[in-house]
């Protein structure tokens, strides 16, 4: 995983909370390149969220899902509030997870085993 490799030298994969405080700052005064770094830092924890649920769906697109929340809630956290972004981000990558299963889910599909209870004829029915 190139994200993974390329972090800078030091960089812990969650930070301590004043040093991800400090980097929301420098992200709401306008500097874009933090915004690189931020994802970089939380995409392992956007992973671990997206394998946590990979159940029935395939990893890759599922990553790729976590990878589009965590860009979102980069863009929306509000460090005022006092809560870790890594809360947060989760938070919402797991919403933003479920949505993704529930729209991709076939809503037609019935096993075979289901469809065996309704072969009765239709005078067993209201016997």
């Amino acid at each position: 995983m190139k994200w993974i490799r390329d972090r800078e030298e030091g960089d812990r994969p969650h930070g301590g909370a004043a040093e991800e405080q400090a980097l929301f700052r420098a992200l709401a005064s306008g500097d874009r390149r933090v915004k690189e770094k931020i994802v970089r830092r939380f995409y392992p924890l956007a992973v671990n969220v997206a394998t946590s649920r990979a159940a029935w769906k395939e990893n890759d697109d599922l990553i790729q899902e976590a990878y589009i929340a965590l860009d979102y809630a980069v863009d929306r956290f509000d460090y005022g509030r006092g809560t870790r972004f890594s809360t947060y981000a989760t938070s919402v990558i797991g919403y933003k997870l479920t949505s993704y299963l529930r729209r991709a889910r076939p809503l037609g599909e019935v096993s075979v085993a289901s469809m065996d209870e309704y072969e009765a004829e239709p005078d067993d029915l209201y016997a």
